[in-house]
């Protein structure tokens, strides 16, 4: 739970390096964000307003979260399940590449693999 290898150190740069890509993205992109939603889906304000404020506040807490494990070498362990806790989203732009095709790919369209 308290150790901290080469491979934490790696594994903890990237994902602050990650984090802050995503600010940045997210900062250049951000009336992307809104996926499909509607203004009217909301109660009030633009939804890609919205969710570039919930992303950073994310991905700043998450890239100081993970420049503190850094610097305090220990507690890897919390680090680590930060790190399986995002695999989802993987999987979640996957699909969203997906559904946002031209052509969707064969998989996608087939129901059964869905």
């Amino acid at each position: 739970l308290h150790d901290f290898s080469p491979e934490h150190q790696l594994l903890f740069s990237m994902a602050v390096g990650h984090w802050l890509v995503a600010i940045w993205e997210d900062s250049r992109s951000w009336r992307f964000l809104r996926g499909g939603l509607s203004d009217k889906d909301l109660v009030a304000g633009d939804a890609s307003a919205l969710l570039l404020q919930a992303y950073a506040v994310h991905h700043v807490t998450a890239a100081v979260g993970y420049a503190c494990l850094l610097r305090l070498q220990t507690c890897s362990a919390i680090g680590v399940f930060g790190l399986i806790y995002e695999l989802p989203v993987l999987l979640m732009n996957h699909r969203e590449f997906a559904v946002c095709a031209e052509k969707p790919p064969e998989w996608f369209r087939d129901s059964s693999n869905v």
